[in-house]
């Protein structure tokens, strides 16, 4: 079974939908989904690696791009314990779906594009 899982379609280059069944570890799986039944096309992929876990993606975006945030978990080696929190948001990333040399599909995941109004350009000194 999958926690925490998230269904929604993304379209390959050539407009054409395909279902992906997003799962809490950050495996997916792409197949179709005829409004009752999922059916994959392959075995789980990965796409999260690390802290991340339990991502979701936010419906009808206003440019109508699949937008996902994963929770950065504290890790189980005990790295946060010191911190005054116990977990926090990653950077929203966009999704959509790329096809390997190998005729393949992925989902790709991006930071969104806003997130480059925030970038600015630090002068550190060493004194």
């Amino acid at each position: 079974g999958f926690e925490c899982p998230d269904l929604f379609p993304l379209r390959d280059s050539s407009g054409l939908n395909h279902w992906v069944l997003w799962s809490a570890n950050g495996a997916y799986l792409l197949g179709n989904f005829d409004g009752l039944r999922f059916k994959p096309h392959g075995p789980p992929l990965l796409s999260e690696y690390g802290a991340g876990y339990a991502a979701q993606t936010f419906s009808n975006e206003p440019r109508n791009r699949r937008i996902q945030i994963s929770w950065l978990r504290p890790l189980a080696s005990g790295e946060w314990e010191s911190e005054p929190f116990t977990g926090q948001m990653t950077f929203p990333v966009e999704l959509d779906l790329i096809k390997l040399a190998s005729g393949e599909l992925r989902v790709r995941r991006l930071p969104i594009s806003e997130l480059t109004a925030l970038r600015q350009t630090h002068v550190w000194s060493s004194g």
